[in-house]
């Protein structure tokens, strides 16, 4: 059960780390307009992230943990949004 708990604890991080923060601008731009940008570069910057915890002391895995999610790839969302005329500011 160890295994699990560091196995979700590293997707935590990593999710943590590569959410996009920054505030985003287009003159002329509604909320609603961001909203459907934002969703829609969200979905295209996903990417699978999976984690296995193998046993210390050898073995061949199979009594192991396995935890899947997925991140948001920060470079690849900003590329997207730029792409639709929005630009980041801190």
């Amino acid at each position: 059960m160890k295994g699990v708990g560091r196995a979700l604890v590293m997707l935590v991080v990593a999710a943590c780390q590569q959410q996009p923060s920054a505030t985003w601008t287009r003159p002329g731009a509604s909320a609603a307009e961001f909203d459907a940008d934002r969703s829609q570069c969200l979905q295209t910057s996903r990417q699978q992230l999976s984690a296995m915890h193998v046993k210390t002391f050898g073995g061949d895995g199979t009594d192991g943990q396995i935890a899947n999610g997925q991140i948001a790839n920060g470079p690849l969302f900003a590329t997207c949004m730029n792409a639709r005329g929005w630009s980041a500011g801190k």
